[in-house]
C-alpha cells in the first residue's frame, strides 16, 4: 500500500476515503515463464474542505493497468530477433501465458525499444564499428509488404 506523505499536507483534519488502484501485468522468467500481476494501492485522503490527496504511485506506474518491462522485452525479442509475425506473438502470449496483447501494443513495444537504442547512442557505436570492420557479413532477403517486394538487409 502506498500512503500519503502527511508531512506534505496542509494542517487540518483528514478522512481516509479508500484507495486508487493500478496494476502492472508482467511475466517472471527466472525458472518458468509465468504471469505475475503487481497491484499498487494508493491511499486517498480528503480534508475538511473536500480537497482530495492521493499517495504517489511509482513513476513507471502511470495507468490503471499496464504491461511490465519483461513482457515488453519478451515481445520485442520475439518480434525483432526471432522475426515472428505479430499474430504469432499475440497467439503465444494468449495461449501460453493467458495475456492478451494487441498488435498496437507490440508495435509500441518495438518503437519504444528502438528509441531507447537510439537515445543510448548504441546506434552510433554500432555504425562506427561496422565502418571500421575489415569484413562485414551481410545478407539481402526479399520481403513482401502490402504485395510489394522490399529488400531486408
Amino acid at each position: 500500500m502506498l500512503s500519503v506523505d502527511c508531512r506534505c499536507l496542509p494542517e487540518g483534519q483528514y478522512d481516509e476515503k479508500g484507495f486508487e488502484v493500478r496494476q502492472v501485468v508482467d511475466i517472471d522468467i527466472d525458472i518458468d515463464i509465468v504471469q505475475i500481476v503487481t497491484e499498487y494501492r494508493a491511499q486517498v485522503l480528503i480534508d475538511d474542505h473536500g480537497k482530495r490527496f492521493v499517495a504517489s504511485f511509482p513513476e513507471s506506474v502511470s495507468r490503471p493497468i499496464q504491461y511490465g518491462s519483461q513482457i515488453k522485452a519478451h515481445s520485442v525479442y520475439l518480434s525483432q530477433f526471432q522475426l515472428l509475425p505479430y499474430q504469432r506473438i499475440q497467439d503465444y502470449f494468449k495461449d501460453q501465458l493467458g495475456i492478451p496483447l494487441s498488435t498496437g501494443s507490440i508495435v509500441n513495444f518495438n518503437l519504444d525499444a528502438a528509441s531507447r537504442v537510439v537515445d543510448s547512442g548504441a546506434s552510433n557505436i554500432i555504425r562506427q564499428q561496422l565502418q571500421q570492420a575489415s569484413v562485414m557479413h551481410v545478407d539481402e532477403t526479399g520481403i513482401n509488404i502490402n504485395a510489394t517486394r522490399h529488400w531486408l538487409h
